[in-house]
């Protein structure tokens, strides 16, 4: 994800509902560490890959660092490595993915972690608009560029996620997708494992967002991503305060 420009859309989404199957997929998991070094180190270590620059984010005071994790059936995802910069200006607002809170500061100091998703749709005002009626809040979608990279995202303005992080945020990538800006990797993303709580509310916003069918959903204490990797598969277990 690169520099968004906090440029909230005010106009009103469309009232029609149309099917989102086919047009929504994995845009990109987010791992917050505590600095971008220590997540670029952390990365190469347990991946054997190392991620590639990013960019900074000066609406959010953040930057990042990206490697490709594509593979079938998520042929555009990557994964993103956010950190606070420390030459940027501390934003007026909270920062996203829940980068302020003191819980989660505290334990990317130990090592990066795995907060959350983001979903890539074709139609983002409508898709929003059905999870809004849901009762689910994922904030505004606001405006991003960087260079002749064009999006839109939904932010919500205290910062936090839903679901504890498992219900994805939404972007609508406006031309070529980040994605598929970067080198392929040899780290492949197997599966997306959430835990299945409350019952019913996750499933039915993932079908809503066509997602049933990229992501599992089951009883389980905690969610974690399957990574197949050069250093060896592994689970990355998701971090969260509660569900």
């Amino acid at each position: 994800m690169n520099a968004p420009v906090g440029q909230q859309n005010t106009g009103s989404a469309p009232q029609r509902s149309p099917s989102f199957a086919s047009k929504a997929d994995v845009d990109h998991l987010v791992l917050v560490a505590d600095n971008l070094e220590q997540g670029h180190a952390w990365v190469q270590k347990r991946m054997g890959v190392a991620p590639v620059v990013g960019g900074q984010h000066a609406f959010m005071g953040t930057h990042n660092c990206l490697l490709s994790i594509a593979s079938p059936g998520f042929e555009h995802t990557y994964l993103e490595v956010i950190a606070i910069d420390p030459s940027a200006a501390k934003p007026p607002h909270a920062r996203w993915f829940g980068m302020d809170n003191p819980a989660l500061q505290a334990a990317a100091k130990i090592e990066p972690r795995w907060v959350h998703w983001v979903a890539s749709c074709s139609d983002i005002e409508p898709a929003h608009a059905a999870l809004r009626r849901q009762g689910f809040d994922l904030g505004e979608i606001q405006s991003a560029q960087r260079g002749s990279m064009r999006w839109q995202i939904s932010i919500r303005a205290d910062g936090q996620l839903e679901l504890g992080g498992r219900l994805p945020s939404l972007i609508q990538w406006q031309g070529a997708r980040a994605g598929d800006s970067l080198p392929r990797s040899s780290v492949r993303l197997q599966a997306i494992n959430l835990a299945l709580n409350p019952v019913g509310a996750l499933d039915k916003a993932l079908s809503t967002l066509g997602l049933q069918d990229r992501v599992q959903l089951a009883d389980l204490a905690n969610s974690f991503v399957r990574l197949q990797t050069p250093a060896g598969d592994f689970e990355l277990e998701h971090w969260h305060e509660s569900y």
